[in-house]
């Protein structure tokens, strides 16, 4: 091997070696609708295995789940809130919700679960206010959700064949500010990296980042020890590829009473290679998400209620060996 070409490989190699200059992610086809516009629903949420949806009804009132191997739709709840925020267990068979309860003009919440082998509901919590969004811990043995101020946890009603890691990390918000939870070691950690009302977080598939959106439609990525903090610019409702790579999100305009355009993007964790994956000015695609396999980009239509699926890959550029 001459010098030459031995420095060209490696070249090659370091070049191929670094994600921000090898992948190029890209929309394979158009938008195609999954679901038909005689009913409305919005904010899709995959299975763990990706072979189905959690869809919210218009408001967000009511529950369903759509087979994509089939199309069966199948309705979980018809209650208020139910379709805010659903959590899959990891068997992808039981979904946990918040859904709401309006008690002599009082609103009040509780947390249910939702087997869908046994077609069954379960009321976990008696109905109260201030219920935060539950999520699943121990291997989809436990529930865990803040509860007025306090974080607690409950028996899952159900089995589950997954198996429970030693520690669970979950994210959620309090009083605008990120909060990590360390299960079972009940360790807490208040995250703030920049000024402003936090108003949307998720955690990246590894737990050692989170992306977030601050009030005025900016995105932000944080290592979790606070350091790190990424500005990726305007953008709403971020999400993360499975491969915790890449980051899905809407952008909006508006003129301060209605929605005018909303398209879809997607950017890399450290603020390069942000990519449209939609435009369409005729329809406003709002809140996606990945696949659990990263091909596909699930999204809503705001006013049509019509749920989208967005083929997309990540092609590798090689350079030529001379």
């Amino acid at each position: 091997m001459t010098k030459k070409t031995l420095i060209a490989v490696v070249l090659t190699l370091l070049y191929l070696s670094s994600p921000a200059f090898g992948d190029v992610l890209k929309a394979v086809d158009g938008p195609r609708p999954l679901t038909a516009q005689d009913q409305y629903f919005m904010h899709p949420i995959w299975s763990p295995r990706g072979d189905r949806l959690a869809l919210a009804g218009q408001n967000y009132q009511g529950l369903w789940v759509i087979n994509l191997r089939d199309g069966q739709l199948r309705q979980i709840s018809d209650q208020l809130g139910a379709g805010f925020g659903p959590s899959w267990d990891p068997d992808g068979q039981r979904i946990a919700t918040r859904v709401t309860i309006l008690q002599n003009k009082r609103r009040l919440s509780t947390i249910a679960v939702y087997d869908l082998e046994k077609d069954e509901a379960t009321e976990l919590t008696e109905q109260q206010k201030n219920l935060g969004l539950p999520s699943w811990i121990g291997g989809g043995r436990k529930l865990l959700f803040p509860a007025d101020g306090n974080i607690k946890v409950v028996e899952a009603p159900g089995t589950s064949s997954a198996v429970p890691s030693a520690s669970d990390m979950v994210l959620y918000l309090r009083d605008g500010a990120m909060v990590l939870h360390q299960w079972p070691e009940s360790e807490e950690k208040s995250l703030q990296p920049v000024e402003g009302n936090i108003l949307f977080c998720v955690l990246s598939p590894d737990q050692r980042h989170v992306a977030f959106e601050v009030s005025g439609a900016q995105l932000y990525v944080v290592e979790i020890d606070g350091t790190g903090l990424v500005a990726l610019g305007r953008g709403e409702r971020p999400q993360w590829s499975p491969d915790g790579e890449w980051i899905t999100y809407m952008i909006t305009v508006d003129d301060g009473h209605r929605i005018l355009s909303s398209d879809i993007y997607a950017i890399r964790k450290d603020g390069t290679q942000k990519v449209q994956i939609t435009k369409t000015p005729q329809q406003l695609e709002m809140n996606p998400t990945w696949s659990p396999d990263g091909r596909l980009i699930a999204c809503d239509t705001r006013g049509l209620g019509i749920i989208l699926l967005i083929p997309v890959e990540v092609e590798r550029d090689y350079p030529p060996i001379r």
